[in-house]
């Protein structure tokens, strides 16, 4: 099943009708807030989209390769939502410089907080300062829009066993690396990885390697130049050569510092109850509530469900 079909937030021939109702915004432009200000355009409202990076589209953009999903087919959506009177508004992000005073002085009335996963753990181990060494989401980002370039005589380790470690292994083969490798602290049955991404690396020829946890990156004139693994209970050890090594440990919320009191739950996540935050009149869904392992399907699920909440707030107000 296609991550995007063709209607996911905007029917082609959608009835629009004038956008009178009230100004809503959208903070980000991930699959939850393109779904939520659909949703909101198709009842009525006057709707503007923040987005901080200088391109639309949130993970859809920036996380997922195009072996996945092509950047046309995100651009595309993202057009039809301006076509039908969504503002985008690029390199805005949510901070003490744009804040919730901001929004309230611009005039909206209801905001979706779809912020998404921005903040990678950090990469724990020795040499991680390394040139060559890079997070899931920087590489993933930086591969798809060439501004880094493999090749034949690279090798590129990667160390995770969630779904951006098994994207990452099969962008290097896909971009041209010499050799890739898979290194999994798992063993396969409990990988958070999706099997049919773990299977797509190996078609391509990818070593996947179970069971052994990153211990250091060893360098040479200040470049990543090894990588060394070992068995959790110290019974094996091993060390490859590596030009560039990535680690994809998972991702965090970050917090906006933007004047928004939001609750957070045990797990470090945006609270909400029935789509709404401890914020009067914020509202929020996707991974940023839901955590890692959300889907783009539920993000777009919520987002078109807090619509909902946010029409009969504004109703009800």
């Amino acid at each position: 099943m296609p991550l995007l079909t063709t209607n996911t937030f905007l029917p082609e021939k959608a009835d629009l009708p004038a956008p009178s109702k009230g100004k809503t915004a959208c903070i980000g432009s991930g699959p939850a807030s393109l779904a939520c200000a659909a949703a909101l355009r198709l009842k009525g409202y006057d709707v503007a989209i923040f987005e901080a990076l200088p391109k639309a589209g949130g993970s859809l953009t920036y996380c997922i390769p195009e072996h996945k999903l092509t950047q046309r087919i995100v651009d595309e959506q993202i057009e039809r939502l301006e076509n039908a009177g969504i503002k985008i508004v690029l390199n805005s992000p949510f901070c003490t410089g744009f804040n919730a005073k901001k929004l309230e002085k611009m005039g909206f009335q209801a905001v979706f907080l779809g912020l998404g996963l921005w903040e990678d753990k950090k990469i724990n181990i020795g040499g991680a300062d390394l040139d060559g060494v890079f997070n899931a989401s920087s590489f993933l980002a930086l591969t798809k829009f060439n501004a880094l370039t493999l090749s034949a005589q690279d090798t590129v380790v990667i160390a995770g066993s969630d779904r951006s470690a098994a994207c990452c292994a099969a962008v290097s083969v896909l971009k041209g690396a010499g050799n890739v490798f898979l290194i999994v602290k798992d063993r396969p049955e409990e990988c958070t990885a999706d099997p049919a991404d773990i299977a797509f690396a190996q078609s391509l020829g990818i070593s996947v390697l179970y069971g052994f946890e990153a211990k250091k990156i060893i360098g040479k004139d200040g470049r990543a130049a090894k990588f060394r693994a070992r068995m959790p209970d110290g019974s094996g050890e091993i060390e490859l050569s590596a030009t560039k090594v990535v680690c994809s440990f998972g991702r965090g919320f970050s917090k906006p510092n933007a004047g928004c009191s939001l609750m957070l739950s045990k797990n470090k996540l945006i609270e909400t109850r029935d789509y709404a935050t401890l914020k009067v009149g914020y509202f929020s869904g996707g991974s940023a509530v839901r955590g890692e392992k959300t889907t783009i399907s539920q993000s777009v699920d919520d987002g078109k469900k807090a619509a909902e909440q946010i029409d009969f707030y504004l109703k009800n107000k």
